[in-house]
């Protein structure tokens, strides 16, 4: 349910320029997605260390032309990992990441 609720979160959030991103859930899921539309080749994480590197790479890339995915860069900009880190964290980086390259 918390996978679910974060997705729609995020994925309702790219309408509004206002809209920032409020935990690791929903920055995992940012962060899983643009991973995949970037090519970064980080698959999993396994910590909050991993996707604070993983947002860090994203964020040296040139930000997407596509607007959803451009505000999904901008949420990630603004938003600061904390330490909170469990299993739904990592499955929404791998559900964002499948979704980016094509799986559903």
């Amino acid at each position: 349910m918390i996978q679910l609720l974060a997705v729609q979160a995020v994925e309702k959030k790219t309408d509004f320029p206002e809209a920032v991103m409020v935990g690791n859930y929903e920055c995992a899921y940012a962060a899983g997605y643009l991973a995949g539309k970037f090519n970064i080749l980080t698959d999993i994480i396994h910590s909050e260390d991993d996707l604070k590197k993983t947002v860090e790479e994203i964020l040296t890339r040139p930000e997407p032309e596509d607007a959803r995915e451009r505000r999904f860069f901008e949420m990630l900009k603004g938003y600061e990992v904390t330490e909170n880190f469990d299993e739904d964290v990592s499955q929404l980086y791998a559900t964002g990441r499948s979704r980016a390259l094509g799986a559903t």
